[in-house]
């Protein structure tokens, strides 16, 4: 499967750092999959998940990926869904949380 991917989601996947434009994607998806229901970003969302503002200091981006897509590989008795994103918007969210 091909993934029409930004060069700054490109970039991100290098290691190289990414654009605002990304990152609001990102932030838009976030939204859109009612992620900020269970999880507090800059003191609004619901408390049922953990707060995630400066969550790099505490996951590497492809740990944070990787939970985006499945936490029950992390946490077996997770109470997130598994929301089924693809790993493109799973990479903008990341590139959203990163940016916090």
């Amino acid at each position: 499967m091909a993934f029409n991917l930004s060069h700054g989601v490109w970039c991100w996947l290098i290691g190289v750092p990414t654009g605002k434009k990304d990152v609001k994607l990102g932030k838009n998806y976030f939204k859109k999959y009612s992620c900020n229901s269970c999880h507090v970003v800059n003191m609004l969302g619901g408390e049922s998940g953990p707060q995630l503002d400066n969550i790099k200091s505490k996951m590497k981006p492809q740990e944070i990926f990787k939970v985006i897509k499945d936490l029950s590989a992390f946490k077996k008795d997770s109470k997130m869904p598994n929301m089924d994103i693809s790993d493109e918007v799973a990479v903008y969210i990341t590139l959203f949380l990163l940016s916090l």
